[in-house]
């Protein structure tokens, strides 16, 4: 997925797998991919506990928190909406969402 935004917009992809830390040290979440003016999260399934994950990584940073998932179910992609996300099934819809 790194790679196919790299592609489309060549030094927009800043790290993948990125940890993040609460203050205590304990990991918050990961960021599957982070660019420099988003969050992505990658999702394989239908999207069960994306809502939750959606929450800790907008605590974890500043930028706007996308979730990709081409089986996410049309309930889960509200609810990433809802929480103030950007929920998206196709790769279209992904490299249009955060074009530079």
């Amino acid at each position: 997925m790194a790679n196919a935004i790299e592609a489309k917009y060549p030094g927009l992809v800043d790290d993948v797998n990125v940890l993040t830390k609460r203050p205590d040290g304990s990991t918050l979440t990961d960021f599957d991919i982070e660019l420099k003016n988003a969050i992505i999260q990658v999702k394989a399934g239908p999207g069960k506990g994306v809502g939750a994950q959606v929450t800790r990584t907008q605590q974890g940073n500043i930028k706007p928190v996308i979730v990709y998932g081409p089986k996410l179910r049309p309930s889960v992609a509200k609810e990433v909406n809802g929480r103030g996300g950007i929920g998206v099934t196709s790769l279209d819809d992904l490299l249009s969402v955060i074009s530079p």
